[in-house]
């Protein structure tokens, strides 16, 4: 069994801690949320829906939580075990309540933005090169013709 080398360049273990620091700074401007009360929650248990078959059709696995104080309603039905479900209900109720409490601060919201910035990144430094090549290829012409 061959053991497998990687070489860590300076510059790249610099670069990595930079853009963990970046995220770690803009994710810790999340607001926290008040914790999920169980008496806040009413939960539903219902029969599934859609592809599957009659085993999903027949089977009480698809979950709808509705958090009372704010009105917010949450239907999971991704997975065919139904503590799953429960799981994935919730997960999705926090986000929303995070939304709903957060705004533009909330953990989905900052993630969407820093996507945002990293495309543009991506995008401002291919036109640059796009904007460089063209240069390069104007000069060759351009020096060409003039011999």
């Amino acid at each position: 069994m061959k053991a497998v080398m990687r070489r860590l360049t300076i510059a790249g273990v610099q670069s990595f801690w930079k853009c963990q620091q970046s995220c770690l700074r803009s994710f810790s401007q999340v607001q926290q949320l008040p914790p999920l009360k169980e008496e806040e929650i009413e939960e539903k248990f219902v029969k599934g829906n859609g592809p599957g078959g009659q085993s999903v059709n027949k089977t009480v696995n698809c979950v709808h939580l509705k958090h009372t104080p704010t009105g917010i309603v949450v239907k999971c039905h991704q997975s065919r075990l139904l503590h799953e479900n429960r799981k994935l209900a919730r997960q999705l109720l926090r986000e929303k309540l995070d939304d709903f409490y957060n705004g533009e601060m909330s953990g989905r919201n900052q993630r969407k933005k820093l996507l945002l910035e990293k495309f543009q990144r991506r995008e401002d430094k291919a036109s640059k090169l796009r904007d460089m090549k063209e240069q390069w290829k104007n000069h060759e012409n351009g020096s060409t013709m003039q011999c």
